[in-house]
């Protein structure tokens, strides 16, 4: 009775780790993770919302509105929309025309610096960042403001991928604990005090945890799944990363295109200041 008492706490003992200690790694990976995804896309969308805020005062004090510019950050999937508005909440340059003229009714259009804010996208629903930034354009002392709505999906999209596979991991490694929890004897006490401690220091954030078993049974087998399982996750966890240097590879890549397209346009007002200085000095 006695064994078959130290059995059954053995069997849930190890059912229950798995459970916790296996949930709760995962729960702890897929909110760092999103956290660091969430803060990289802000501060790249910020990087562009600062170049497109530049081009767009040369342009206006050019008398020349950057179009082409523009669009090109439209063509951004993370880009849900832009917005040039005056101190008033007037819309006067969108990248939808049916918003031209349209009125924005929110405090923040009255910051006098860059903020980004969570709100709705009313045409899908969907959760998003907004960044304002200030132009250095201003009416009755009061700037115009550049406004940038920024998708999350990217993050969700990796994070439901990340649960996805943790989530079959997690149920291969119950399913294997309640197999192999069958067989056991007092022999496996030690190993299980093995996994124990690993999982709590795994629980804690540290994936860097190899158990070793001096046994080439049942136990021996499950702490090679539980090993496997360890790398797992932290092959999800690479990819999330690749997945983040991708996207920073990517922002980069746009915010030179910008950048050029902005230097492009720095010359063609630089050439139609001289046209005009030349112009001037015929008539004189």
């Amino acid at each position: 009775m006695k064994l078959k008492s130290m059995f059954h706490k053995v069997f849930l003992y190890m059912v229950l780790i798995s459970l916790i200690g296996g949930g709760t790694t995962l729960g702890i990976l897929i909110t760092g993770q999103t956290l660091t995804m969430e803060e990289n896309i802000i501060g790249e969308h910020l990087v562009i919302a600062d170049i497109v805020s530049q081009t767009i005062e040369t342009g206006y004090f050019a008398g020349r509105w950057p179009f082409e510019t523009l669009e090109e950050i439209k063509k951004g999937e993370d880009i849900v929309f832009w917005w040039v508005t005056k101190p008033d909440g007037e819309i006067v340059l969108a990248d939808n025309p049916d918003m031209w003229g349209k009125q924005v009714t929110n405090n923040f259009l009255y910051s006098n610096e860059t903020i980004v804010r969570d709100t709705v996208f009313s045409e899908t629903g969907e959760n998003i960042k907004v960044i304002v930034r200030p132009l250095n354009i201003k009416e009755e002392g009061k700037n115009w403001m550049f406004c940038m709505g920024v998708s999350l999906k990217p993050i969700s999209m990796a994070r439901n991928s990340l649960i996805q596979n943790g989530i079959t991991i997690l149920i291969g490694v119950v399913f294997l604990t309640v197999v192999f929890s069958l067989i056991l004897s007092r022999s496996i006490i030690k190993p299980i005090q093995q996994l124990s401690k690993a999982t709590i220091t795994i629980a804690k954030g540290n994936l860097d945890q190899h158990v070793e078993v001096e046994s080439n049974g049942e136990i021996g087998l499950l702490a090679n799944n539980f090993n496997k399982m360890i790398q797992e996750l932290k092959k999800s966890k690479t990819k999330l990363e690749e997945y983040n240097k991708l996207l920073e590879k990517k922002v980069e890549e746009r915010t030179k295109e910008l950048r050029i397209a902005k230097e492009k346009l720095e010359e063609h007002v630089e050439k139609l200041e001289r046209n005009k200085k030349m112009l001037l000095n015929l008539m004189q």
